[in-house]
């Protein structure tokens, strides 16, 4: 970049400036008065950067339109050094990045490895030297193995990614990674870079947590059938007041015992659909929900006020996130119940409120919930109902807030406005 002030024709005076395009040609702007200011070379330099991003995008493609006023020969050398230090960048980040990367030429569709990083080096235990110039998927890609980065079928490769799961031999033996490949065209030739993610820890976790969950449940499930029948018969036919009493507590615990496991059940239920966010009135759920507590509670007091707030980012979960905090409300109550369900709609937002007159939630379970205080032996939360909230409006972009209510416990679903959303 360029700028100059200078005796301009007829005795005027002159502002220029002349942005270098690298090989590419010039751009020179200039007027007739003052002074270039301070924050006028700021803006123009960053005109330059955006003109010799943009014409790097475009490519090859670029170079046949450029402007001949300015011969390549004479063209200042402020874009190659700009494109240099770029690179320089980008080569820095490739070798810092903790994956292993590796940047391939495409060979009669064959990934041939033209560079790769520390950590590919670290993981796959090979020196840069030792597979340079050799086919990528001779040396890390089991016999039985997939082949990725394989020659697109379409022409465009330039915008080609893909994102897959694949097992590849290790320093360490095999192993599973999340595999990100793109393909692009430098100089003429078709390139790829793939990034490799080992996951193989997280996979061989989730697997486990999912045998647990499923013999847990199941033996929880029996076990609990059987407890509750034993102490349904002790509660009827025990002999003495005394032992009525203690049967009646078992069969109470192993009832909320086995609603724990179905609390389990249905939150793998809720998490593991394929969400779809829509534009979603929150009224008729809390409507017909309160209609529902009312008749299967009776002795609670319900009542809803809305502002008619309009529609919310949500999804078909959020019926059952507005029912768990109901039925808390309900349940947690040592005696009769009042409930406050009230919608409300401000900057952007609409709040789902459900308040009443119990003992209220815990501070320390409040802490943990929110996520201000990390789960311990000492600090978890009791059920899950208010873990589900969360997770239900935390996966459409909402949130879960305590309020403080010093009468009882305040819970808020803040829900984002649908007006305007795109994709809902």
């Amino acid at each position: 970049l360029v700028i100059g002030d200078g005796s301009g024709g007829a005795g005027g005076v002159t502002r220029s400036a002349a942005v270098a395009l690298g090989e590419r040609g010039a751009l020179s702007v200039d007027d007739g008065a003052g002074s270039i200011t301070e924050s006028e070379r700021r803006r123009l330099a960053l005109l330059a950067a955006l003109v010799e991003a943009a014409l790097e995008r475009l490519g090859d493609g670029a170079k046949s339109k450029r402007s001949d006023s300015v011969p390549d020969a004479e063209t200042p050398s402020v874009g190659d050094a700009g494109r240099d230090r770029r690179e320089g960048r980008f080569g820095h980040l490739f070798d810092a990045l903790p994956d292993a990367v590796v940047d391939v030429e495409f060979v009669d569709a064959e990934p041939i490895v033209r560079r790769v990083n520390d950590a590919f080096e670290k993981t796959f235990g090979y020196d840069e030297a030792d597979v340079i110039d050799t086919p990528l998927l001779e040396a890390i890609v089991p016999p039985e193995g997939s082949l990725e980065l394989e020659r697109p079928n379409g022409t465009d490769s330039r915008q080609r990614h893909e994102t897959l799961e694949v097992e590849r031999l290790t320093a360490e033996g095999r192993r599973t990674f999340l595999f990100r490949g793109f393909s692009y065209r430098h100089e003429g030739a078709e390139r790829g870079f793939g990034i490799y993610t080992d996951v193989t820890g997280r996979l061989e976790q989730e697997r486990r947590l999912r045998v647990l969950h499923r013999v847990l449940r199941h033996n929880l499930r029996n076990e609990m059938t059987a407890i509750i029948g034993y102490a349904n018969i002790l509660a009827e036919e025990a002999p003495m007041e005394e032992y009525r009493t203690q049967a009646e507590r078992i069969y109470e615990r192993a009832m909320n015992v086995s609603k724990l496991g179905e609390q389990v059940r249905r939150i793998q239920q809720a998490l593991d659909i394929d969400r779809q966010w829509v534009a979603l009135d929150p009224e008729p759920l809390v409507t017909d929900l309160a209609e529902r507590f009312r008749s299967s509670h009776p002795e609670a007091t319900i009542r809803v006020s809305s502002d008619d707030s309009g529609e919310a980012v949500a999804d078909e979960l959020l019926k059952i996130a507005i029912e768990n905090l109901i039925e808390n409300a309900i349940e947690h109550h040592p005696g009769t119940a009042t409930v406050d369900i009230e919608l409300t709609a401000e900057d952007g937002w609409i709040d789902i409120t459900v308040a009443d007159d119990g003992p209220g939630i815990p501070e320390r379970e409040r802490a943990v919930v929110s996520g201000a205080r990390e789960i311990t032996q000492l600090d978890h939360s009791v059920g899950l109902g208010l873990w589900l909230s969360r997770w239900i409006v935390s996966g459409v972009d909402g949130q879960l807030l305590f309020g403080d209510c010093e009468c009882g416990s305040e819970v808020t679903l803040r829900l984002r406005r649908a007006d305007g959303r795109d994709g809902v």
